[in-house]
């Protein structure tokens, strides 16, 4: 008799053993496809970077390389149009920089890209 409680006592205790393994199981499958999806998202952040990095190595040159202003009225607004898409490329870098990175990046560094960005409107 007393063997046959310990056979359903031992029976009770793997089906709980079970249960947790697959409790356990299950919340590491979840952790996974969470993982994954932290690294998939850390990973375009991380290209978007690269390519925020390089447009902005490319206005720098862009900016050093342009000729001195204009006397003419034409070359004025063949340079106002150069200017511009350097402002819009810029423009867009910036709020990328701002809306991925913003915890990061120095309140003086923030204040020096958005002057520059007013000074270039004007």
């Amino acid at each position: 008799m007393w063997t046959m409680f310990l056979a359903e006592d031992i029976k009770q205790k793997i089906s709980e053993l079970n249960g947790l393994a697959n409790e356990i199981q299950d919340g590491a499958v979840s952790r996974d496809a969470a993982l994954t999806e932290a690294l998939d998202v850390s990973e375009k952040f991380h290209d978007l970077c690269g390519e925020v990095m390089s447009n902005l190595r490319d206005l720098k040159d862009n900016m050093i390389s342009q000729e001195p202003p204009g006397v003419d009225p034409m070359t004025v607004k063949e340079q106002q149009k150069e200017l511009k898409v350097v402002m819009a490329t810029f423009t867009i870098c910036l709020d990328l920089v701002m809306f991925y990175n913003a915890s990061n990046i120095k309140q003086s560094d923030i204040f020096y890209l958005k002057h520059c960005q007013t000074k270039w409107r004007t």
